[in-house]
């Protein structure tokens, strides 16, 4: 679940930003984090708001462990972009749930510039880690404007440095929505064989995933 429209060029210096994580309820940042959340993202790609304010509410233990909330907050103390990710495989991979920019920032770089921080963040805390993964719509399900925004995010992961894994079929499964077709795509943080990349993914998706001899990236 990744919303970012196309990059455009932009004239105008973006203000500056700084990413932090939302441990509280009270934070004044929540409530623009999960406006942005709900106005972001089709329906069947949302976990409820619940889960969020459970997660908030237990301190990001149990379920919730290794999950962070993100807020890129500008000067003024808006909000610029989010993203929401959960380690997994005992810390070897991240697993990017959701990020999205707030829409008048869209097409400025603001999506990459929140992808790169968030990296470089994860991997300070947490050096083992040797992969990012996340889910993207698939084009060849979509049709029109929605299928040529699928197709752009992808180029967008791309030439941040992802690949996308074309031979995996994974279906996305919310909880409270019928469940949904999805690619995969992986970043490599760390040198990987292509048997490792294939026997993470299987630990990782297994249950959501149709049998797969070994993963194609493209």
């Amino acid at each position: 679940g990744l919303q970012l429209a196309s990059r455009r060029s932009s004239r105008h210096m973006e203000p500056r930003q700084t990413i932090r994580r939302i441990t509280r309820l009270d934070d004044p940042i929540l409530g623009p984090w999960l406006d942005l959340y709900q106005e972001s993202f089709p329906l069947p790609e949302q976990l409820k708001v619940s889960e969020f304010v459970r997660a908030l509410q237990g301190g990001f233990e149990g379920e919730f462990e290794g999950a962070s909330m993100l807020a890129l907050e500008r000067e003024d103390g808006g909000l610029a972009g989010l993203a929401w990710h959960q380690l997994a495989l005992g810390g070897r991979a991240l697993w990017l749930f959701y990020l999205a920019v707030s829409p008048e920032l869209r097409g400025q770089g603001t999506g990459a510039r929140i992808y790169r921080e968030l990296v470089e963040l994860a991997l300070k805390e947490h050096p083992e880690i040797e992969l990012l993964v996340f889910e993207v719509e698939r084009p060849d399900l979509l049709q029109g404007e929605e299928a040529r925004l699928a197709e752009r995010r992808i180029a967008f992961y791309r030439r941040l440095g992802a690949k996308l894994v074309s031979n995996v079929v994974y279906t996305q499964d919310v909880g409270w929505q019928p469940p949904q077709q999805m690619y995969l795509m992986v970043h490599p943080l760390a040198a990987i064989s292509e048997d490792r990349l294939t026997a993470m993914l299987r630990e990782m998706f297994g249950r959501l995933c149709e049998p797969f001899e070994r993963v194609v990236l493209e």
